[in-house]
């Protein structure tokens, strides 16, 4: 269990996952000094803060914030919390990040269904869509990259900040590392990149084994995207070999959005976000009812004193306000 921070308008409560930019805390944001709402808090690593422009991309990204759409494909009420440790947050709902749960399917020997697998990559389209309509692209997609909340949501993480660290991928040499599988290097095109990260994504939540990158994907295939020798259905298998580039390669995001709206909206693949929810669900009850219930409980507390509290005082997480209980101890993803 994390200790609790002070930052800015956040206290961040815990560390739920750590990913190649850094780290996603759940966190309260206060209005003044009483409760506002619940937040996923992104703090970024050193590796990010160090590189060069940072600040500015800071202030871009806050331009950014205010051309987002209300709903779930980009985040909701994000916010730029410029203190001395930067936060970039937006409304929490209990969830994973998607490279949680893929670990979690991985370790139980089971893989997601199809439909589910294919209602979130519907999601996140309409949000690197969205991105790309305000030309400033998304660039940096993979399952760390996108939550999952219990309530059926599907979202980008860093959605404001994604252009801005994609430029700056060159610089990070161990963000780069770890995204390379998903990054469509040797791609020229900017849209062409952002439908192989879709494809990417898609594989890897399907096969639950990252792709191997674009060159080798063109030189040695994938053998589940093999035509009659996958496991998966025909029309999904072409989707995602699409999307890849691997056959007639869609040239536009666009493009690849219409094809995969009318595949998710078709009766045999239809999954809504009641669906999503009810699978997220079953599949982590654990997890589902400890996030759910804390969420709650930590709703009805008194924050204030918290925020009046001097910085040695703050390293202690509130215990005592809980009658023992713990706060949830978080899926590092």
């Amino acid at each position: 269990m994390d200790q609790t921070r002070h930052i800015g308008q956040h206290i961040l409560i815990e560390r739920v996952a750590l990913d190649p930019f850094g780290s996603l805390h759940r966190a309260v944001k206060l209005t003044g000094d009483g409760y506002d709402r619940h937040a996923l808090a992104r703090s970024y690593n050193g590796e990010v803060l160090r590189g060069q422009g940072f600040d500015q991309r800071l202030h871009q990204a806050s331009w950014v914030i205010h051309d987002l759409p209300r709903e779930w494909s980009c985040g909701r009420r994000w916010r730029l919390d410029e203190s001395v440790e930067p936060l970039l947050s937006c409304d929490y709902a209990p969830g994973l990040t998607l490279a949680s749960v893929l670990r979690k399917v991985a370790r139980a020997r089971t893989f997601l269904p199809v439909p589910f697998v294919l209602s979130v990559l519907q999601q996140v389209a309409v949000g690197v869509h969205f991105l790309r309509q305000q030309q400033v692209g998304f660039g940096i997609l993979s399952p760390h990259l996108v939550w999952l909340g219990f309530d059926g949501s599907a979202h980008l993480l860093d959605a404001p900040m994604a252009p801005f660290l994609a430029e700056s991928l060159a610089r990070l040499p161990e963000a780069r590392m770890t995204l390379l599988p998903f990054l469509g290097l040797g791609i020229e095109e900017p849209e062409r990149r952002d439908l192989f990260q879709l494809g990417a994504l898609a594989l890897t939540a399907l096969t639950l084994t990252p792709p191997s990158g674009y060159r080798t994907l063109l030189h040695e295939g994938v053998p589940a995207l093999w035509p009659h020798s996958s496991q998966f259905p025909e029309a999904m298998r072409l989707l995602v070999a699409r999307l890849l580039g691997l056959e007639t390669p869609y040239q536009e995001v666009s493009a690849g959005v219409r094809a995969i709206d009318a595949l998710a909206f078709d009766p045999a693949f239809e999954c809504g976000a009641v669906e999503r929810a009810l699978h997220l669900r079953r599949a982590f009850p654990e997890s589902y009812r400890l996030q759910t219930r804390d969420w709650k409980w930590e709703a009805r507390l008194d924050w204030s004193k918290y925020f009046r509290l001097n910085k040695r005082q703050l390293g202690h997480a509130p215990r005592g306000e809980a009658k023992g209980r713990g706060l949830l101890a978080g899926v590092t993803g």
